[in-house]
C-alpha cells in the first residue's frame, strides 16, 4: 500500500557539447490574440454547479477554468471483459484523462432485432468501470464508424434492405437509426455527466461527407441522440473530408497519422503534414477528400482539437508500416505547437476482433467494398499499449509529454500558436511558439519520419513579447537529428520567475521543504537554466556553474547525479527545488495523483495505481523502485517491502518468482 507520501527530490544532470552562436532564430509573439469568446456553441446540459464543461473559441473549460485534456481511443468489444481495468489502468497512468470508444452496430445487432450488450460487449459495464477509474469517456456512436470493421459498423441485414440509401435523410434508415440509438441511450442511462457519470461527448457519424447536403443529417442525429438521454457537454463531428458542420451545433474534431496503409500504392511517403507545424488542422495523411458546391465552413471559429493522432497505424494486406517509438510523440509535439487544446489518440490502445455470429468482423474489400483488406483478427495497430497488453517504445514517449500537459495544461490552452516557416522539413529544424504575450513555450521538432535529418547547429531563439524580448539559451546548442522538445520563457514557479530553460516541465510537487520542478533533459542538448535575479534571494546548486549576466542567474555545465539540485530562495523566503532528469531516464518517470497527493517513481519495470495501491509489472522477475520522497511505504502480498536509503531517496527491490 501507499500511505502518507510526501514527495522531495532527485535530480539527474546530462552535459553535453555546445556550439557558438551563427543560427538565431526570431519569433514575434507580442501580437498573439488571445481573446475569448465563451456561450457561441450549441451544446447539451455542462454538468454540476462548479464542475460545468464548457467550449469556448480556444479550449475547454471545467469550473471555468482552463483544461487541456489528453484522450485515448480504446474499443471494450476488441477486449476481453476482465483485461478492462488492467487497460485503463494503463492509459490512466500514462496520463490519459479521456476514455474514447465507437460503439460498433454491429457488434450488438448483428441478427435484426437481437440485441446483445453481453459480455466483452457490454458498454454499461465498461462506462460504469471508467468511471470507477476517474475517467471521462467520448463515445463514438455513429451510426456509421468505420473503425475498420465490416461496413464501417453497420449491419448485413441493414444495407440488404431493398431502396434504403444509408448515412442520409431516408426515413427507412433513420427508422432503423432511431431504434438502435434508443439502446445505446439505456445503455448509458444515469452515466451522462450531468448525473454524475463519466459520458462528457458524443461523436455523430464519422468521416462523413455530406457537405452542406449532409447538415440537416448530423441535425437529426443529434436531436435523435438527446431525445434518447444523451445529453452532453460536447457533441462533434470529425473534420476532414467534405465533412458537414452545421455552424455552433458540433464541434469538428482533426487528426494525423504517421504512414497511411490506406494508400493504393506502395511508394515510400515523403510528405506528410503530420510531422509538420501548421494551419491545416488535419494532416495530409488522413482523407481530406475535397468540398463541394462553394461549401466551405469556417473551422477557425472552433476550438482546434483532435481525436484521431496515430502512434501507429493498422497494417493492410498491401501496405505493412513499422514505426518507431518517436513518430507519435513527434505528431503529438506539431499539433500541439499548432494550437491544439486536446490531444486525442487512435489507437491508444489496440485489440482484437472478435468472429460474429454470421460472418467475421474485419473491414474486407472483398465483402464490404471499401477500399482496403485488414487481419481478420489482429486490430493491435501499433498503438502504444499492443493487443496483447504490452507498451509499445511509443508509450514511453508520450507519457512524459502527457505529464507535462496535464500539470501544465490550464497554462498552455490559452496560448496562441505563432508558427515558423516550414521550409524543407527533411532537413530544417521546424518550430513554433505558443503565448499569452508574456510567457509561452517553443516547440521544436528535429524529425521526420524516413529521413535522417542533419543536426541543427548553434541554435538560439530571440521571441519578442509585449514589452520585452527574451533570447536564449546564453550559449547556443546543437540539436540532433529526432530530438522533439518544449522549452518554457518567463515560466512562474511560484514567485520566482524562470526566464527560460533548455529542458522540458515535467511536473510539480508541494513537499514539506517548498516546492519541486521536475524537468527533463531533451535528446543530446545541453541544459541551461535562467532565473530573473530580481526574483530571487539565494540560489545555489550542488553541480555546475552560476553567472550572473544583466539581472539574471544563469546556470549551466550541470553535472548528472541523483542528488544534483538547484536550490532557490524567492524574496519572501520560500524555497523551490528544480530537478533535471536526463533524457533516457526520464522515458520510466512514473507520476500519480491520488487522495490530493502526488506520488513520483523512477522504475523501468511498469507501473500503475489502483486506488492507493501500486502495480508493478515487467519482462523481468528483478524490479527496482526509485521512490523520489523516501518516505513512502510500500506494501506487497507477502507484507511490507523495505527500502534502503540512497542519499535522499528511497530504493526498494522486488524479486518475483518466474512465470
Amino acid at each position: 500500500m501507499i500511505k502518507n507520501l510526501v514527495i522531495s527530490i532527485i535530480i539527474v544532470f546530462v552535459l553535453t557539447s555546445v556550439g557558438r552562436s551563427q543560427n538565431l532564430i526570431n519569433i514575434d509573439a507580442s501580437k498573439v490574440e488571445t481573446k475569448v469568446k465563451s456561450g457561441e456553441y450549441h451544446m447539451g446540459n455542462p454538468g454540476p454547479a462548479g464542475k460545468e464543461i464548457e467550449i469556448n473559441n480556444h479550449y475547454m473549460t471545467i469550473g471555468g477554468k482552463p483544461v487541456l485534456p489528453v484522450m485515448g481511443e480504446v474499443h471494450y468489444v476488441r477486449y476481453p471483459k476482465n483485461e478492462w481495468q488492467d487497460i485503463l489502468l494503463k492509459m490512466k497512468a500514462n496520463g490519459i484523462d479521456i476514455v474514447s470508444t465507437y460503439v460498433f452496430w454491429i457488434y450488438h445487432e448483428e441478427i435484426e432485432g437481437q440485441f446483445d450488450w453481453s459480455g466483452n460487449r457490454d458498454l454499461r459495464a465498461f462506462l460504469k468501470l471508467c468511471q470507477k477509474d476517474g475517467l471521462h469517456v467520448f463515445v463514438r456512436i455513429g451510426p456509421w464508424c468505420h473503425g475498420e470493421v465490416r461496413n464501417g459498423g453497420f449491419p448485413d441485414w441493414l444495407l440488404q434492405k431493398k431502396y434504403i440509401h444509408p448515412r442520409s435523410n431516408d426515413p427507412v434508415f433513420q427508422h432503423y437509426v432511431k431504434q438502435y440509438f434508443h439502446q445505446i441511450g439505456l445503455q448509458m442511462k444515469g452515466l451522462m455527466y450531468k448525473d454524475g457519470g463519466p459520458v462528457i461527448g458524443i461523436q455523430l457519424e464519422n468521416e462523413y461527407s455530406g457537405g452542406s447536403q449532409g447538415e440537416k443529417y448530423i441535425m437529426w442525429l443529434k436531436k435523435t441522440a438527446i431525445a434518447d438521454g444523451m445529453d452532453v457537454p460536447m457533441y462533434t463531428v470529425t473534420g476532414w473530408g467534405n465533412a458537414s458542420i452545421p455552424k455552433d451545433q458540433v464541434i469538428p474534431l482533426w487528426g494525423g497519422y504517421p504512414g497511411a496503409p490506406w494508400n493504393p500504392n506502395l511508394k515510400k511517403i515523403t510528405d506528410s503534414q503530420s510531422f509538420v507545424f501548421g494551419d491545416l488542422r488535419s494532416s495530409g495523411n488522413i482523407f481530406q477528400g475535397k468540398t463541394g458546391n462553394g461549401y466551405h465552413p469556417d473551422t477557425k471559429i472552433y476550438p482546434f482539437f483532435t481525436v484521431e493522432m496515430g502512434v501507429g497505424n493498422e497494417i493492410t494486406y498491401h501496405r505493412r508500416p513499422v514505426f518507431s517509438g518517436i513518430d507519435g510523440l513527434s505528431i503529438a509535439i506539431t499539433r500541439l505547437g499548432s494550437g491544439a487544446s486536446l490531444l486525442g489518440y487512435y489507437m491508444f490502445a489496440g485489440g482484437a476482433d472478435q468472429v460474429g455470429t454470421l460472418t467475421t468482423l474485419e473491414e474486407d474489400r472483398r465483402n464490404t467494398g471499401y477500399w482496403n483488406r485488414y487481419p481478420i483478427i489482429s486490430y493491435d495497430f501499433q498503438a502504444a499499449i499492443r493487443e496483447t497488453g504490452e507498451l509499445a517504445p511509443s508509450y514511453y514517449q508520450i507519457k512524459k509529454l502527457h505529464y507535462f500537459v496535464n500539470e501544465f495544461g490550464s497554462r498552455l490552452a490559452p496560448m496562441m500558436p505563432v508558427i515558423g516557416p516550414q521550409t524543407d522539413p527533411h532537413k530544417n529544424l521546424l518550430y513554433s511558439v505558443r503565448s499569452n504575450g508574456e510567457s509561452g513555450y517553443v516547440f521544436g521538432v528535429n524529425y521526420y519520419r524516413g529521413f535522417q535529418k542533419p543536426t541543427q547547429k548553434d541554435v538560439q531563439f530571440d521571441i519578442r513579447l509585449k514589452g520585452q524580448r527574451v533570447k536564449f539559451p546564453a550559449t547556443p546548442v546543437n540539436i540532433p537529428d529526432s530530438c522533439d522538445f518544449i522549452w518554457p520563457f518567463n515560466f512562474h514557479m511560484n514567485k520566482v520567475l524562470l526566464k527560460y530553460a533548455t529542458a522540458q516541465p515535467l511536473c510539480r510537487i508541494n513537499g514539506k521543504s517548498g516546492t519541486d520542478w521536475f524537468f527533463i533533459q531533451n535528446k543530446g542538448i545541453d541544459p541551461e537554466l535562467s532565473f530573473d535575479s530580481k526574483t530571487i534571494l539565494d540560489i545555489k546548486t550542488s553541480s555546475g556553474s552560476i553567472r550572473r549576466v544583466h539581472g539574471e542567474s544563469i546556470i549551466s555545465n550541470i553535472r548528472p547525479g541523483l542528488n544534483a539540485v538547484v536550490t532557490i530562495r524567492d524574496q519572501d523566503g520560500n524555497t523551490d527545488h528544480v530537478h533535471l532528469l536526463p533524457s533516457e531516464q526520464a522515458k520510466h518517470v512514473w507520476l500519480f495523483n491520488h487522495n490530493g497527493g502526488k506520488y513520483l517513481f523512477l522504475s523501468q519495470a511498469n507501473l500503475y495505481l489502483d486506488h492507493g495501491r501500486l502495480h508493478v509489472y515487467s519482462k523481468s522477475n528483478n524490479m527496482k523502485i526509485i521512490e523520489l520522497d523516501g518516505k513512502a511505504v510500500l506494501g506487497g502480498h507477502s507484507g511490507p517491502i523495505h527500502p534502503k536509503m540512497n542519499g535522499s531517496y528511497s530504493e526498494y527491490d522486488v524479486s518475483v518468482p518466474k512465470r
